[in-house]
């Protein structure tokens, strides 16, 4: 097989590669986001759990703590949708090692391949340049004769 057919096949990998990579840049993003809002939410929770009650009625009291309770778990929803980011980050992180992988085990056939031309195309030099000491070898036996 010409290895120089290897060239379209390496460069469609390249491009697997480019796009995973791009995927996996626009997926860490988001996850950076996810744990940003989180960590906001957790900030805002602390400070306002750590706000004292002071002279309050126990209508205020409910509502402080049906907003303290609310606030407690958009902070659990926010961190289900980092583990979901998380998780979504991980895996095209493998798609990412796997399109490299590929595409490193594409360039190094080729280059077997390239190779192995090489030494075909030498090994035939050889054989034509034997011959011909061969026949010169002959010719001048047969002058001499």
């Amino acid at each position: 097989m010409d290895p120089s057919r290897f060239d379209p096949l390496i460069q469609i990998a390249e491009t697997r590669v480019d796009e995973a990579a791009g995927a996996y840049a626009q997926v860490n993003g988001q996850l950076s986001l996810q744990e940003n809002r989180l960590g906001d939410l957790r900030r805002f929770a602390s400070e306002y759990h750590a706000i004292p009650n002071g002279r309050t009625d126990a209508l205020q009291l409910a509502n402080r703590r049906a907003f303290a309770a609310r606030v407690d778990d958009v902070a659990r929803q926010q961190a289900q949708q980092v583990d979901h980011a998380r998780r979504a980050a991980e895996r095209q992180r493998e798609a990412l090692v796997e399109a490299r992988r590929d595409a490193e085990a594409l360039r190094r056939l080729a280059a077997a391949r390239r190779a192995e031309a090489l030494r075909k195309a030498e090994r035939r030099s050889q054989v034509e340049l034997d011959d011909l000491a061969v026949r010169g070898f002959v010719a001048r036996r047969q002058e001499e004769a």
